[in-house]
């Protein structure tokens, strides 16, 4: 979901309007919208809807990610590589691999490693660990009323493109 908040990029967008991909007028008719239904909300929006509903966050968010989009994400601060260096070193090390592989980094001015070592990994607990890289989900999605607590990612860091 994009909300408005997130970028300046995406506070540009329309919470409705035809999809790139609208051939409504076309040889073939393609009537496609886009409809971006939480553009509007605030950060504090989310989270008190997702918590009005008992739904459990997601993992990620529990560990400290400010947004669940990519735990490698190009635009990610020191603190977030190196918190993915503590969880699953195996996949920075691939990302090492193919920095110096490929001859780029992937971010602009240093490497994943170089980064995460300025970083601070954020306090994160074993059994949330085991379920943001498990490769199955068998965790309850809805949890018991009363037992809802903000996740540590809840208005923290949401690195990404501005």
């Amino acid at each position: 979901m994009i909300r408005r908040q997130e970028s300046k990029a995406r506070a540009n967008y329309c919470g409705f309007e035809a999809h790139r991909t609208d051939a409504r007028d076309g040889e073939k008719a393609r009537h496609m919208d886009h409809w971006r239904p939480v553009h509007s909300w605030s950060e504090a929006d989310v989270w008190a809807i997702i918590e009005r509903w008992n739904v459990a966050p997601h993992p990620a968010y529990q560990l400290g990610w400010g947004r669940v989009s990519c735990a490698a994400c190009i635009f990610g601060s020191a603190d977030q590589w190196a918190s993915l260096l503590a969880i699953n070193p195996s996949q920075v090390e691939r990302i090492a691999i193919y920095e110096a592989e490929f001859g780029v980094t992937i971010h602009r001015s240093e490497s994943v490693n170089h980064r995460a070592s300025r970083g601070t990994p954020y306090k994160m607990d074993d059994g949330r660990i085991r379920a943001a890289l498990s490769e199955t989900f068998d965790e309850p999605v809805l949890l018991v009323p009363g037992t809802w607590v903000l996740p540590l990612g809840a208005f923290g860091e949401s690195t990404g493109p501005s």
